[in-house]
């Protein structure tokens, strides 16, 4: 099959990206690659979908639409709605992409360490939007691997816990994430 003698395989899509409703951006990412988004399309400088096109930025946290932030919002507890205001409230539109600091995130939800964090809070997280999306291996927020470039995390031996770090939520669930919260 072939588009006007195109093959797919090389059909690069342009769209002005952040027109589209979260909803369909949502839903197109769903449509593009098993895992959402990582292998088949990126974002361009000008915020523009590129479909098959050279990969700029890949998103890694699952799409999803505002309506499914709320029904995730809606099962965790407080204090993790704050940390997701929080990183929302931190916006790289450029990336688009929310943050949190380490210091920060822990400061919000009252962790004792990151273990803490992550059994509590981050996996309690990773549970409710697995439950709202029906996908098994959906995250929301990450950070990069110790390795990748910009890999920010510092351990700290005698506290037994890290002292620096940064975590993410980016792409189609950055955008629902600020519009749940009026940010938009």
């Amino acid at each position: 099959m072939s588009f006007h003698g195109i093959s797919p395989s090389v059909l690069v899509i342009s769209l002005e990206w952040t027109a589209l409703s979260e909803g369909l951006r949502a839903a197109i990412v769903r449509e593009l690659g098993p895992k959402g988004s990582k292998d088949t399309h990126s974002t361009r400088e000008d915020g523009s979908l590129a479909v098959g096109g050279p990969k700029i930025n890949r998103w890694n946290s699952y799409p999803i639409d505002t309506r499914e932030v709320g029904e995730i919002l809606d099962g965790v507890e407080a204090k993790t709605v704050a940390l997701l205001k929080r990183m929302a409230n931190n916006f790289d539109p450029h990336m688009q992409r929310c943050w949190v600091s380490w210091p920060e995130a822990k400061a919000v939800t009252g962790s004792r360490n990151y273990d803490h964090f992550a059994r509590g809070r981050l996996g309690g997280l990773h549970k409710r939007i697995r439950s709202v999306t029906g996908d098994k291996k959906a995250i929301l927020l990450w950070s990069f691997e110790e390795g990748e470039e910009g890999y920010d995390w510092k351990w700290d031996e005698k506290a037994n816990d890290y002292t620096e770090g940064t975590g993410f939520l980016d792409g189609p669930a950055a955008l629902a994430l600020r519009d749940y919260f009026g940010m938009r």
